[in-house]
């Protein structure tokens, strides 16, 4: 008797390991990834990819910042030659040719959850300065 309620756990326990595999693979989380390194043509940047935790604009600053939902840590920034004050978010000049273009790209993504993937190549008012932006539907 004994035997047998232990042959029904295990079976028990298999079920449910093969039905989290399976449904792992229909419930796709990304995880947030953050990275600072020199490029392949020797530039350095920070990469970041995951999602938007939230948008500040000052037009009094010049300043939109981009909040992240993993902070590039200004230690990995420095070791790549870029002084940040702040790494909780990555910044755009509004006066930009590009900020138009980003910001309401960027503001979809937002809006909408999708996963970003955010290069930033040097420094502006303290913060890494977006250089190139994608956007995925997850």
């Amino acid at each position: 008797m004994v035997l047998n309620d232990k042959k029904k756990l295990t079976m028990f326990i298999l079920l449910i390991l093969i039905s989290v595999v399976i449904l792992s693979q229909y419930i796709s989380v990304k995880p947030s990834k953050v990275i600072c390194k020199e490029s392949k043509r020797g530039t350095p940047y920070c990469l970041y990819q995951g999602e938007i935790k939230g948008i500040y604009l000052n037009k009094k600053d010049d300043l939109i910042l981009i909040f992240l939902e993993e902070e590039i840590k200004a230690i990995e920034a420095h070791a790549i030659g870029y002084a940040v004050k702040d790494s909780n978010a990555v910044a755009i000049s509004i006066s930009s040719d590009f900020s138009t273009l980003s910001f309401d790209l960027l503001n979809d993504a937002f809006v909408n959850g999708y996963y970003v993937k955010i290069h930033a190549r040097g420094v502006y008012k303290g913060y890494l300065s977006i250089d190139r932006i994608w956007v995925n539907k997850q």
